[in-house]
């Protein structure tokens, strides 16, 4: 079945009110990022997805991660810019627009 932020709800041993439900839910669902995974049919990749995304550590990083991935950033950035001015008449295609996927690639490949 599925899993998900409900059914941890029911195992904690601290009593739950309502308003930390709501603001769990709210802070999970009425952020700026958008998950959608409601269209895969599997259940259990629909749970792994779920406990990753309601879990209320997600995307809670500490200094070190942040300025890990800020480093990864200007790394692309200054090899892109790199390759603009070395090979300034072949078509290529840049990082514009896209520069999020590079820290999203870095975690998935660690």
């Amino acid at each position: 079945g599925n899993k998900g932020y409900l059914e941890e709800l029911a195992t904690m041993k601290q009593k739950v009110t309502l308003r930390m439900v709501l603001n769990q839910l709210q802070t999970t669902y009425c952020g700026t990022l958008g998950v959608e995974y409601m269209h895969i049919n599997d259940p259990e990749r629909c749970n792994w997805i779920r406990e990753r995304v309601e879990n209320p550590r997600f995307l809670k990083y500490d200094n070190e991660k942040k300025l890990h991935i800020y480093e990864r950033l200007c790394f692309a950035d200054t090899f892109e810019n790199f390759l603009a001015h070395k090979f300034n008449t072949t078509k290529r295609f840049g990082l514009d627009g896209g520069e999020a996927i590079v820290p999203a690639l870095k975690d998935g490949i660690d």
